[in-house]
């Protein structure tokens, strides 16, 4: 079975050990890991930001690089919701590139229901002594429903054990760009959910909101926009994580989520947005349809990240967007990005395997 892996932007960025630790377990399940090299980011970021026309560009670039492959997989249920989800909706007026992304989503998953649902895994390579709790994403419950399959997979680890936190279904904050432009507000939602692992006293957690000025809540977010005008409430659309939760307990079922997608389409398309946060996003688009750039691009980053860091683990302050580490600290880079360190780790696999099978022959 040939598998295709999509590492994400921060695996590539912040934890390569990510994407070496997925080839693991797909390698020792039997699979064959295929990592596309010219992959740069599923597109996210531009979707929820509401640059459709970037969204669309990396929506086909990354079906183009991955839709050969058996499966496509990959470690976050974000990146595997963008694929399997938004795509089609992006693609619905190509009906060939619409065809393209129903077959690419119907073989796209996140590495832990894969693991659980296609594979069926027996046993996991690895051991944990001790007790965890685990923190589901947002995108993959709501999005994947993807609950179970963590949970079934820790529990094949038999010195493991698992304690549920309150809320373990609760948004961690994060919310891709809502992090960056509300800082704080996404700080405290992180606090709640780190007070609430904490309450468990586990060794350690494992894992894959809005407001308004008159109207309360994710309503208002949409509601007064609606009524005030986009250019008088340019922040309100921004000021949700996106996560779904309002959609899953709505008793009449309306999509926030959606409805506030449109709205940071809207405004993206009228120019509403800070000249600034439109000409970074335009740009890290170019550069991500251009895997070359992008590779150099990411290289850059990760050794001014090091730099920043200056040997610590984390980094307490950031040059670039400041906001998203105003109440938290980011962690520091492992060194280089995931396309340096994957081609050595497959020459040196590659070696060891060649001496295993020397040592073989010879007995």
């Amino acid at each position: 079975m040939r598998v295709a892996l999509f590492v994400t932007c921060l695996v590539d960025l912040l934890r390569p050990s990510v994407g070496f630790a997925a080839i693991k377990l797909l390698e020792a399940a039997g699979c064959t890991v295929h990592v596309p090299a010219t992959q740069t980011c599923c597109g996210q970021p531009a979707y929820n930001a509401g640059d459709r026309a970037a969204a669309i560009a990396l929506a086909r670039k990354t079906i183009a690089e991955c839709e050969d492959a058996d499966y496509l997989v990959t470690p976050s249920g974000y990146c595997a919701d963008q694929i399997r989800n938004a795509y089609r909706e992006l693609l619905a007026d190509d009906p060939v590139w619409q065809n393209r992304a129903e077959r690419l989503a119907g073989r796209t998953h996140e590495l832990s229901d894969f693991l659980a649902t296609v594979l069926r895994v027996d046993a996991l390579p690895g051991d944990f002594a001790g007790s965890v709790t685990h923190h589901d994403s947002c995108s993959g419950l709501r999005g994947l429903a993807i609950r179970d399959q963590p949970r079934a997979l820790l529990a094949r680890l038999p010195r493991l054990s698992l304690r549920e936190m309150p809320g373990a279904e609760e948004c961690c904050g994060f919310g891709g760009t809502f992090s960056l432009g509300f800082g704080e507000i996404s700080s405290a939602i992180a606090e709640r959910k780190c007070a609430n692992a904490r309450l468990t006293g586990a060794d350690a957690l494992v894992g894959g909101h809005a407001y308004g000025w008159v109207y309360p809540g994710p309503m208002g977010a949409i509601l007064t926009p609606l009524f005030g005008g986009l250019e008088k409430a340019l922040d309100l659309p921004q000021a949700s994580t996106l996560c779904r939760q309002c959609s899953a307990v709505c008793p009449v079922r309306i999509p926030p989520p959606g409805l506030l997608r449109k709205l940071r389409e809207r405004q993206a398309g009228a120019g509403l947005r800070p000249r600034g946060e439109r000409l970074a996003l335009r740009l890290w688009a170019w550069q991500a349809l251009r895997p070359t750039l992008y590779a150099l691009s990411t290289r850059v980053g990760v050794r001014y990240l090091n730099w920043l860091a200056g040997g610590a683990e984390h980094i307490a302050a950031l040059g670039v967007a400041p906001g998203w580490s105003v109440g938290r600290d980011l962690p520091a880079p492992q060194g280089k990005t995931f396309p340096e360190l994957h081609p050595r780790r497959q020459l040196a696999s590659s070696r060891s395997r060649t001496l295993s099978h020397d040592k073989a022959r010879k007995r």
